[in-house]
């Protein structure tokens, strides 16, 4: 079960990492010139909220 917690941990962190670089993107003026670049950003930010919270999900249930 430890193993399991860790394993979780790591990919939350990795994740948290990302929407971090997603948001300081979307933060950024110049990324809205590129209407497909914030588009992907859009679509990359849901999708890596979707997936921490399932992580999380898993993590409590765990802990």
């Amino acid at each position: 079960m430890h193993s399991r917690v860790k394993r979780l941990e790591e990919k939350m962190a990795k994740l948290n990492a990302r929407r971090a670089e997603i948001e300081r993107k979307l933060g950024d003026h110049a990324t809205y010139e590129d209407g497909e670049a914030v588009k992907k950003l859009l679509i990359d930010q849901a999708y890596v909220a979707k997936e921490l919270e399932e992580l999380e999900a898993q993590w409590l249930a765990l802990i």
